[in-house]
């Protein structure tokens, strides 16, 4: 079956959504596991409690109720490409995941930022395709910084590169012609082929 014209297109927000699923979907794993690395039983680390991506929410947010993750998407990384016979478009995504964390010090809250930042570069390295979506991703670095001293209130922060292969086609089914009713969807129409005719000189 033909695409829908004019084809399937990738958004930032639909990134952030399939990081942040992704997330959700296995960092109490990869937190149990930690605790057990570090001596601790497994499940001690508590999992964030809300889990939300930049359009849905701001830093303010994530201050008053910790702990708590946010996925940010702020646009590409260097020029798209253009590839492939549908001459579609796969471009490179920063990703930036913060993470809030509150303990009974500010050592104490750091620790647990920590944690919640090795899960996350945890998912990342292992399950970077995040549902299908992505191509694949690259670790970019990451960071702990202080919020609110008085509440022993840290953040970590965790940034990444995903790839996405086909963010946008230029080929294929497009439309052409846009309906008069522009709620309406177009008809798709085939993008004209170009068409070589070489003659060869006839022989006597």
């Amino acid at each position: 079956m033909a695409e829908p014209s004019p084809g399937p297109i990738v958004l930032s927000t639909d990134i952030e959504r399939a990081v942040r699923d992704t997330l959700k979907h296995w960092v109490a794993f990869y937190l149990a596991d930690i605790d057990e690395q570090h001596d601790r039983e497994r499940g001690t680390t508590v999992v964030p409690r809300y889990w939300s991506i930049a359009s849905e929410s701001g830093a303010k947010w994530l201050e008053e109720t910790p702990p708590a993750l946010v996925v940010a998407c702020p646009g590409t990384m260097d020029a798209p490409v253009l590839h492939g016979k549908d001459a579609h478009y796969g471009a490179w995504w920063r990703v930036n995941i913060g993470v809030t964390a509150k303990g009974a010090s500010e050592d104490g809250a750091r620790d647990i930022a920590s944690r919640y930042a090795g899960a996350v570069r945890y998912v990342l390295g292992q399950q970077g395709t995040m549902g299908g979506l992505v191509e694949r991703t690259a670790w970019l670095g990451e960071a702990t910084a202080e919020v609110k001293r008085e509440r022993s209130l840290m953040a970590a922060e965790v940034s990444a590169a995903v790839f996405v292969s086909n963010v946008m086609q230029t080929r294929g089914l497009l439309p052409r012609v846009r309906p008069t009713d522009p709620k309406q969807p177009a008809e798709p129409t085939p993008t004209p082929s170009r068409v070589v005719i070489r003659t060869v000189p006839r022989s006597n």
